[in-house]
């Protein structure tokens, strides 16, 4: 356990977790090319430019077009300079809104994981681009319109559109609007339709990523896809076996992309920027199959974190940050984990930081490890939830890193098993603890629900665990009645035998804990 600081306000404990991973030596994985900034290229003339439709639809009537429909504008192209985090935090309070950092009326002339503002500073929040409705409610931020926008109407019954006659009418403006900026050619030429005429469509796909411990590739679950042309913007979320359909129609070929986020949390590339996956190769189907460098480490960041807010099938206090998101960093660099409680989003800085190579050699961490630790320090952050801040201040640096770790590894090894049917018994259990092998990352809660014991006579090194799952205890049952109530070795072994679950003697807890009492249960 590292000290505290005292930031204005905020009292702020810093957890740092520094186990002694195994480094193998095999795990370095080449990047096929560099994963940086996003680069823009030229600015597009948007076909959905209110006046540019106009124009296709004056276009189209000096061709002869019966039809007085008006040409209004349904939307606001804009951008918001949120000048705080607490800005930032009520922009992005409707989830159903998608913002992006970078503008979309401009090509992109290299994919990368991030983008800031070339023109604001560095440590800034960088301009937050979205497309709304023309009544949605400003929020009082500092904000500009760019331009309106015409988009078309994605209601639908069954495969049809409701209004068949205006729709019909639109699509002709769409793709006159398309011919007379030079964006005809986004049209694809598969599909037949009417008169050869590509019909509107919602763009789908199915998104895979490598795992190492299961040595496949796996669906990427409950992400968050966009597709899109300019303004007009689809999204959708990645199913169980990582397939999509966004919640759009349109006619042409869009771009996609990932942003790492979710209502509950974001993922940072560094310290500062929204990380994402952009597709700038324009199709109408997007099979993604990431299998390298940060991307990857992002994938599994996200996974971890969606099995535990969404999922958590053990029922722990979930891991939710005081402000509207969990802010979560992944930093290209040796390390393991770091996790800064709850309270320290208010002020704009990440809960956690997940280090994506070894400490000794530099590698890139196996997917597993990161999954892993991306688990337990989410379990710092429920733990910091669960007592209001005050528990994991006060109990011994042991006992919270003993819970984490028992989050880590039942979460972990559930998972593998649920997803992938492998039989992946994660850091061991932490069963080779001991004498040998002490320190602060201890497994006491794991022995109370698992059902092999690792000591006993033939082997007095190590703790001596005869609780069996039988007895009761699991995570959801210590953390509502064990664990507030213990600071350290004496009033764990007090709580344990005063609430145990079943009637069993209390010999076997103190046959578990003979061994605590005589060796190294510090935290580094």
């Amino acid at each position: 356990m590292k000290k505290s600081f005292l930031l204005p306000i905020i009292c702020i404990l810093i957890w740092g977790c520094e186990k002694n991973i195994q480094d193998k030596p095999n795990s370095q994985i080449q990047p096929k090319e560099k994963e940086e900034k996003l680069i823009l290229g030229k600015e597009i003339n948007d076909p959905y430019a209110i006046h540019n439709m106009q124009s296709a639809y004056c276009s189209l009537k000096s061709k002869g077009l019966k039809s007085d429909i008006k040409i209004s504008p349904t939307h606001n192209y804009l951008r918001f300079l949120p000048k705080n985090e607490d800005e930032l935090n009520l922009l992005k309070s409707d989830t159903s809104v998608m913002f992006f950092d970078f503008p979309l009326n401009y090509e992109v002339e290299m994919n990368g994981c991030y983008y800031h503002d070339p023109e604001l500073p560095e440590d800034a929040i960088t301009w937050q681009y979205a497309v709304l409705p023309l009544d949605y409610p400003l929020p009082n931020i500092q904000h500009e319109i760019i331009y309106q926008v015409v988009l078309p109407n994605n209601s639908e019954d069954g495969d049809e559109l409701k209004n068949s006659s205006y729709s019909s009418f639109f699509d002709e403006v769409e793709r006159e609007s398309f011919r007379l900026t030079g964006c005809s050619n986004y049209i694809p030429e598969e599909g037949t339709g009417q008169k050869g005429i590509f019909k509107r469509y919602r763009p789908s796909g199915r998104i895979m990523v490598q795992d190492d411990e299961a040595k496949r590739l796996v669906p990427l679950r409950g992400a968050r896809v966009q597709a899109r042309w300019t303004t007009h913007i689809g999204v959708g979320i990645t199913d169980d076996n990582g397939e999509f359909t966004v919640d759009a129609r349109f006619l042409y070929k869009v771009n996609f992309g990932i942003k790492w986020e979710r209502a509950h949390y974001d993922i940072r590339d560094g310290k500062l920027f929204q990380a994402w996956y952009n597709e700038s190769g324009k199709s109408t189907r997007w099979y993604l199959n990431i299998d390298w460098g940060k991307s990857k480490q992002f994938a599994h960041i996200h996974l971890a974190a969606h099995h535990m807010f969404y999922e958590n099938p053990f029922g722990i206090k979930p891991p939710n940050a005081a402000s509207n998101k969990l802010k979560i960093s992944y930093l290209d660099e040796r390390g393991t984990g770091l996790s800064r409680g709850d309270l320290i989003s208010l002020i704009g800085l990440s809960n956690i930081f997940i280090y994506g190579r070894y400490t000794n050699s530099g590698n890139l961490k196996e997917s597993n490890r990161i999954f892993g630790t991306t688990v337990h320090e989410l379990g710092h952050i429920s733990h910091w939830n669960l007592g209001h801040n005050m528990h994991i201040q006060r109990c011994e640096g042991w006992i919270a890193e003993s819970w984490a770790t028992a989050i880590e590894h039942i979460y972990t090894k559930n998972y593998y098993k649920t997803y992938y049917d492998v039989d992946y018994d994660h850091e061991v259990g932490y069963q080779n603890w001991g004498v040998a092998n002490s320190g602060g990352y201890t497994p006491i809660f794991i022995d109370l629900i698992d059902d092999s014991n690792q000591g006993g006579v033939d082997n007095p090194n190590v703790p001596n665990d005869r609780v069996m799952a039988s007895h009761g205890y699991t995570l959801q049952y210590i953390q509502d009645n064990i664990l507030l109530e213990s600071y350290g070795l004496s009033s764990l072994k007090s709580q344990l035998k005063a609430k145990k679950p079943t009637n069993f003697s209390d010999s076997l807890i103190d046959d578990l804990l003979a061994l605590y009492s005589s060796v190294n249960l510090s935290v580094k």
